[in-house]
């Protein structure tokens, strides 16, 4: 629809217009999942949404297998790229309300979703969500979007890297704060973790420089899930090390595990890996 001239809409196009934004409004997927004796439910406004929702224990089994053993009820969950909030609403109803979940997704409309499932869970107490980008400094930087769709991935702070390092032509681009972790908690703008995970499309080893204070606090993070590259697992797993905490694991997507089947070698592929620290502590 396209409209000329600048005063009020008049009968019929306001009351075409007003149908248009109430169906528009309305087109959403309620989808829910059970999980344990729940049911976790997502509002699903696009494809890659819905596709989210749908393959949620399927897309990452090992990311939902590694949140369902380590996080305790009463824990401090910090999930950095939460994209629209399944692991995050997840990592909620097992935390419960004696637990915090903060979830930190930059990209605004990605932000809007989580925000919406946050509230379609109840879940509002206890999780708290930043559209700040975490990385190695405090500061603003450019947040080029990749892509509009609510469930896109790869947009990027300060770079335009995409899907297999590719560069990309931004759709737009928005001054955005910037900020550690160390900083935000020495701001108490969020409480230490106890559970990390982190997967920001490539930028993970900039994010984990600015939370040397975490890593190295004595109530530290007791598990950490880092999402890593072919190009960036040396540095990766040298800086976790120098931290003191070892590798306790790899696991791959649903895509990933299927390159492998057909010869690919586990190193080649983009992959988490999980790191507790190295005294056990």
């Amino acid at each position: 629809m396209r409209l000329a001239g600048t005063g009020p809409l008049s009968w019929p196009l306001r009351d075409i217009t007003d149908a248009v934004f109430a169906i528009r409004n309305r087109c959403a997927i309620s989808a829910e999942i059970r999980f344990g004796d729940r049911n976790l439910r997502f509002r699903c406004r696009s494809r890659r949404a819905l596709r989210r929702a749908a393959t949620l224990f399927v897309k990452e089994q090992g990311t939902v297998q590694w949140l369902s053993a380590n996080i305790r009820p009463g824990d401090v969950v910090l999930d950095i790229g939460a994209n629209v909030g399944m692991y995050s609403i997840l990592a909620a109803a097992l935390a419960g309300p004696t637990g915090h979940v903060f979830a930190v997704e930059p990209h605004i409309v990605n932000a809007a979703a989580l925000l919406e499932n946050v509230a379609a869970n109840g879940f509002g107490e206890w999780v708290s969500v930043l559209t700040v980008a975490i990385g190695p400094r405090i500061g603003f930087e450019s947040f080029n979007y990749r892509d509009w769709e609510i469930g896109s991935a790869f947009s990027q702070l300060g770079g335009v890297t995409g899907e297999g390092g590719q560069e990309f032509q931004p759709v737009a681009r928005e001054w955005k704060p910037s900020i550690t972790v160390d900083g935000l908690v020495a701001k108490n703008a969020i409480r230490p973790p106890s559970i990390v995970k982190l997967d920001v499309d490539g930028l993970e080893a900039g994010v984990l420089a600015g939370m040397t204070g975490v890593l190295r606090a004595a109530s530290r993070p007791r598990s950490v899930q880092v999402e890593i590259s072919p190009r960036s697992r040396a540095e990766i797993e040298s800086l976790m090390a120098a931290h003191g905490y070892r590798m306790a694991a790899r696991h791959h997507t649903m895509a990933g595990k299927k390159h492998i089947r057909g010869g690919r070698s586990e190193l080649e592929l983009d992959h988490n890996a999980v790191f507790v620290p190295a005294d056990g502590a």
